[in-house]
C-alpha cells in the first residue's frame, strides 16, 4: 500500500502501530533496526481526505481515512513524545503486523510514518 498524498498533502500518523511499521524502513547500516516516532497528535474534528487537499476544509481540524490514518497540516498540531528503535523479529506468519484495516477509529496517542 502506498499513500504519498491519499489523504491530503500534510503530516501522516496512525492509531495503529502495525500501519507505522510498514512505513519503517530498516536501516542497514545498523542491523535492520527501524525508528518510530509516538506523537500525541490533535486530530480535532475530522473529515475524509482525498489526494487534493492542501489544508483542512473550514470548520475542519485534520482529514482521514475513516479509519486509522489521520493527517494535519499544521506542526503545533504535533508534540513528539518517544523515539523508539527496534528490530522486528517475527517467529511465526501470525505475528507479521497488520497493514491495514477499515474499522471505526479508536482514541490514543497517533504514531508518525
Amino acid at each position: 500500500m502506498i499513500l504519498g498524498t491519499s489523504y491530503g498533502y500534510g503530516f501522516y500518523f496512525a492509531s495503529d502501530h502495525r500501519i507505522s511499521d510498514f512505513y519503517a524502513m530498516p536501516d542497514l547500516l545498523n542491523n535492520d533496526e527501524r525508528t518510530m516516532l509516538v506523537c500525541r497528535v490533535l486530530v480535532g474534528r475530522t473529515c475524509l481526505g482525498d489526494t487534493t487537499m492542501r489544508q483542512c476544509p473550514n470548520g475542519y481540524d485534520s482529514t482521514t481515512d475513516g479509519s486509522k490514518i489521520y493527517v494535519v497540516y499544521s506542526n503545533e498540531q504535533i508534540l513528539p513524545e518517544y523515539v523508539i528503535t527496534y528490530k522486528e523479529n517475527y517467529s511465526t506468519l501470525e505475528d507479521i503486523p497488520i497493514v491495514y484495516s477499515n474499522k471505526t477509529s479508536d482514541s490514543g496517542s497517533c504514531t508518525l510514518f
